[in-house]
């Protein structure tokens, strides 16, 4: 399939220029729009955050005037915005080739050949854009919501009939604390969530109020969804962990980390390509579960090392995010002369965190070495719309913190 092809397909016009050109709307209408007249040229596609500060625009707009060694109008014209964990931006190249990979791989493993679905992430991300994408692709229906509206409970905006929802972490909580949210979800064909780590206990409430949950796994760089699994209680064991989709295989390396391999793989970060041969590193530590599937035990690059002893801040979040019974809740590094890094629990206003009182219980789980040192606060609570923290911003605060008080 050609650029061109790919963007009548989806209903946009197809023109000659050459130009770069960047779709940076907030409405979700003139977003589409903009998006559409501009995929059938033939040049260079950049998606905006209407979010960034000056700061994030300065870097991206250094991005956007960088040109390539060798300029193809046909692989790697899209620029999808990716921060990762690290908080810098980034680039990821795509095209018609890897987005139609993702929607086929998408539609073969849900077994739904044309798509439906309602949209509440962001479009310049990839996970709203990839929702909409699907639909436009196969021909099915995707209707706006408006989050501010639905997290105050009023429901009434759109019917959940028939569609897939794709939602966060911190999304998924707002709409279970009420009976008219819980309604709403349990309407959807599936509601796939994902962004962030999904806390366990919300996982099991979901699947006791009757929401057809899909766990998934995905990035920018894979253009969204790879892997996925049931939140359902009836899964088996032996089903347990995340399956990759059709389009998708994945390996694990000497040291854990997810090898990906596929036809959705982006292009390179731009301006710069990549060695497809090569697959892609995720970043991600990994574990075999059965049957070809597999769990995320946490980022390669977070590994916290505290007098010679590793940790993984993923497994103390997840008990403290219990013990506090809030996800507001994170689990850092930050540099100590003594023991190398010192472990530090960053949280939000109003969550609270006394490691004395809780020391007992997270030590019945987690081994000393591993329990936080100190607690320290930080405000604004640093998410994304997509539920993704900056840890940057965590690691300044708690650095901050601890400094002033010696």
């Amino acid at each position: 399939m050609t650029r061109a092809e790919f963007a009548q397909r989806l209903g946009g016009s197809v023109h000659a220029s050459s130009e770069p050109i960047i779709v940076d709307e907030r409405d979700p209408l003139k977003w589409r729009q903009a998006f559409l007249a501009a995929i059938g040229g033939r040049g260079p596609v950049f998606l905006a955050n209407p979010d960034w500060g000056s700061q994030e625009r300065a870097v991206f707009n250094e991005l956007c005037a960088s040109k390539p060694k060798d300029w193809d109008a046909e692989a790697g014209w899209l620029m999808i915005p990716t921060g990762g964990t690290s908080g810098v931006i980034r680039l990821a190249r795509h095209d018609q080739s890897t987005l139609s990979a993702a929607i086929a791989g998408y539609a073969e493993f849900f077994s739904e050949p044309q798509i439906s679905a309602i949209g509440l992430l962001p479009l310049h991300h990839v996970g709203g854009l990839m929702g909409w994408l699907r639909c436009a692709y196969t021909g099915g229906r995707f209707l706006d919501a408006d989050w501010s509206r639905l997290a105050v409970g009023d429901c009434s905006e759109v019917r959940p009939d028939g569609v897939t929802l794709s939602i966060v972490p911190t999304q998924l909580r707002r709409l279970l604390a009420t009976p008219k949210g819980i309604g709403w979800l349990r309407g959807f064909v599936r509601v796939l969530v994902g962004g962030a780590a999904l806390d366990r206990r919300l996982e099991v409430r979901a699947a006791e109020a009757g929401v057809r949950l899909v766990i998934s796994y995905g990035s920018t760089e894979t253009a969204a969804m790879m892997a996925a699994r049931s939140g359902s209680n009836s899964e088996s064991k032996a089903e347990a962990g995340l399956a990759p989709l059709p389009h998708i295989s994945i390996e694990l390396d000497s040291t854990s980390q997810l090898r990906i391999k596929g036809s959705s793989l982006f292009r390179g970060y731009w301006p710069d390509s990549r060695d497809d041969a090569k697959g892609w590193q995720s970043g991600d530590r990994g574990e075999w579960t059965a049957h070809g599937r597999f769990e995320v035990c946490g980022r390669m690059d977070l590994t916290i090392v505290t007098g010679g002893e590793k940790v993984n801040p993923l497994e103390v979040e997840t008990v403290l995010q219990q013990l506090c019974d809030d996800e507001r809740v994170a689990v850092i590094g930050i540099p100590n002369d003594d023991w190398g890094q010192q472990v530090v629990v960053v949280h939000a206003i109003g969550v609270a965190v006394d490691l004395d009182a809780l020391k007992a219980e997270g030590l019945a789980r987690l081994a000393k070495f591993k329990w936080p040192k100190a607690a320290v606060v930080c405000a604004p609570w640093p998410i994304n719309a997509m539920g993704k923290l900056d840890r940057t911003r965590l690691q300044e605060a708690a650095q901050a913190a601890i400094k002033q008080r010696g």
